[in-house]
């Protein structure tokens, strides 16, 4: 039994100190793992990190897009400057005028004998003026112009006189000017309003219009008028009124060897001049009127006067 007992015993001994063995390589080799885990572990951060650079740096290219992109909005953007504007205007349109008047003296065009072509104003005309406009009132105009008459078919704007500017932006410009009563044309004053566009990456016309006096008052000061006449004509002012409502000039015109008058608000003429519209150091009684350019008599009718000698 004895001899048993001690079997058992080292039995037993060995098999605890084979389970206290294997449990001490268990956590020696363990230990050993645990970094070989934590390298893979920081890999994976590193490679992560990796992959996310580019996202920064496509944020960093979009901005630097932006950037770019900015600049060229700017010129999108960019107005002519307002000091430009009237060369624009005018050139533009007396190019189109130009173009009517050469190649119907080049084509010897006439509305009752020979009608224009369109087709052979086309091409001149697109280096003035848009498409629409050109395919529009420029096409119903070529089939007028020709008339070999004086009907007011196009404005007469006087752009030296006066030019403003109504709009301006990158691609669209509005502004107007003011054409004066010209009896030939039937008393056609008024206020020509124009309008040009950036097309193909050009300026040309894209349309005029006349609005009358009785829509929108010219107010057409003296020193526009007198401006107007010419400095060679060497007008005369003589007085400023209010004939019902309207201010009116007064003056001495040495070209009709008379006085005149005109309306502010149209620059229509007015022909009736009652002798209290001068002033009282140009009128003797009873009928005549010692103007500096010589003197004048007063007409049997009421109002109006006329030259009976000039010195």
């Amino acid at each position: 039994m004895m001899i048993k007992e001690r079997v058992l015993v080292w039995m037993l001994f060995f098999l605890i100190a084979g389970i206290g063995t294997y449990y001490i390589l268990q956590q020696i080799f363990f230990k050993e793992a645990m970094p070989v885990e934590s390298n893979i572990n920081a890999s994976d951060e590193i490679n992560e990190d990796m992959e996310e650079e580019p996202d920064t740096n496509n944020e960093n290219d979009s901005s630097e897009d932006e950037e770019t992109e900015d600049p060229k909005e700017d010129v999108k953007e960019e107005r002519l400057p307002d000091g430009e504007i009237q060369g624009v205007v005018t050139g533009l349109f007396e190019g189109i005028l130009a173009t009517f008047r050469d190649l119907g003296q080049e084509y010897n065009w006439s509305n009752r004998s020979n009608p224009a072509d369109f087709d052979t104003l086309k091409p001149a005309l697109l280096q003035y003026a848009s498409e629409a406009f050109m395919n529009g009132h420029l096409k119903e105009l070529a089939g007028k112009y020709y008339c070999e008459c004086d009907a007011p078919l196009i404005p007469y704007p006087s752009m030296d006189i006066r030019f403003t500017v109504r709009e301006n932006t990158g691609d669209k410009i509005i502004a107007s000017s003011i054409e004066f009563s010209n009896e030939l044309h039937g008393d056609n004053g008024g206020t020509i309003y124009f309008t040009i566009i950036k097309e193909d990456g050009k300026w040309v016309m894209d349309g005029w219009n006349h609005v009358s006096p009785e829509k929108e008052d010219m107010q057409v000061t003296w020193e526009e008028y007198s401006a107007y006449l010419g400095a060679n004509d060497k007008v005369t002012f003589l007085n400023e009124m209010n004939h019902n409502g309207e201010k009116v000039y007064v003056f001495f015109d040495p070209n009709f060897m008379g006085l005149s008058a005109v309306y502010a608000s149209s620059t229509n003429s007015i022909y009736d001049i009652p002798i209290e519209w001068l002033p009282v150091e140009y009128r003797k009684p009873p009928y005549y009127i010692k103007s500096l350019e010589g003197t004048w008599n007063h007409e049997t009718y009421p109002g109006g006067l006329i030259s009976v000698m000039h010195i």
